[in-house]
């Protein structure tokens, strides 16, 4: 049987990525053989779609461990003024480096060590031994260059949610 241009099309059509918005306004029997069940597993957008599902499963229990692990490393070393987001990774197993990458980047890493810096000035100035103790130096004591520096940080964290890092502050 020869090929007619309307099959030319409807297979160009097909596997292109808007194919379903053609298919349903000119072919509409192209539409049922896509969406049919029987034939999804064919599809070999349905499978990437499926391994993708199945790869953030595994990412969805590996999750909070490697959130915990983040928060645990950055509560140790978040005075350290060099602190880099790559090390904070680098110190995550080799296996889970690509969740605690997106961890951080879904918090913010600067964002996520201020908080840190943040909680531990208001420790120190609720403190007795305080007392001595000026706001420019707590702040350099607590991670940041200055007094602004502290400032800013806070400005910019109004809207932080300090739940997060509450079990991990010393």
């Amino acid at each position: 049987r020869s090929r007619g241009l309307g099959d030319v099309y409807k297979r160009q059509i097909y596997t292109s990525k808007n194919f379903s918005k053609f298919c349903y306004n000119y072919f509409p029997t192209c539409e049922a053989r896509i969406t049919n069940p029987k034939n999804a597993d064919d599809e070999p957008e349905l499978q990437e779609r499926n391994r993708k599902n199945s790869r953030l499963q595994i990412k969805q229990e590996n999750w909070e461990s490697v959130k915990n692990k983040v928060l645990t490393i950055v509560s140790r070393r978040y005075l350290e003024p060099s602190l880099k987001r790559i090390e904070v990774v680098r110190d995550v197993s080799s296996m889970n480096h690509t969740l605690a990458g997106t961890f951080i980047t879904q918090v913010g890493f600067y964002r996520l060590v201020n908080a840190f810096r943040i909680r531990h000035y208001e420790r120190l100035m609720a403190s007795d031994s305080s007392a001595n103790i000026g706001q420019e130096a707590a702040a350099e004591l607590c991670g940041f260059k200055n007094r602004w520096g502290l400032t800013n940080a806070r400005k910019r964290l109004k809207d932080f949610d300090y739940d997060l890092i509450e079990k991990y502050v010393n």
